[in-house]
């Protein structure tokens, strides 16, 4: 796993492994993170490892749902992982599967709507963040609020 966005999508061989074009961390836009790592990771035989590249929420989402479907066997067909740092992140597992689509769910742009008389300001990531880190609540809860 790894931040994002990255794609995730092992059917575009043009993205997946690559940090996307539209990664607020501008120095790391179109970077290959899965070929170094195949590469250190293979055997002397050039043989690859089983992989799979996810984003920084949904693989503890995924490891989390295998270890209680099939460590602890509970009976369970989702799951949600949120994580709280210097965003609000979530990873959704849906039907035993990550949650995927035009982007990852993104739970701290969620907005909310502040307690009457209250004068607080929570502050995210600002102008980059689609509501100005106005009441959302990664701008309200997250490390940088």
């Amino acid at each position: 796993g790894t931040f994002g966005p990255v794609g995730v999508n092992d059917n575009d061989p043009e993205t997946y492994g690559r940090i996307l074009p539209g990664s607020p961390k501008k120095d790391w836009r179109n970077v290959d993170i899965l070929s170094p790592i195949l590469t250190a990771c293979s055997g002397s035989d050039k043989s690859k490892p089983a992989y799979k590249v996810e984003t920084d929420v949904n693989a503890p989402a995924m490891a989390e749902y295998e270890y209680n479907t099939k460590v602890l066997k509970k009976s369970m067909t989702s799951l949600a992982y949120i994580t709280v740092g210097t965003g609000i992140g979530v990873g959704l597992v849906m039907n035993g599967k990550p949650v995927h689509g035009m982007m990852h769910p993104e739970g701290g742009h969620v907005p909310i709507v502040p307690l009457p008389g209250s004068d607080a300001f929570a502050y995210s990531w600002g102008d980059k963040s689609p509501f100005k880190g106005k009441n959302t609540v990664e701008g309200t809860a997250s490390s940088v609020a």
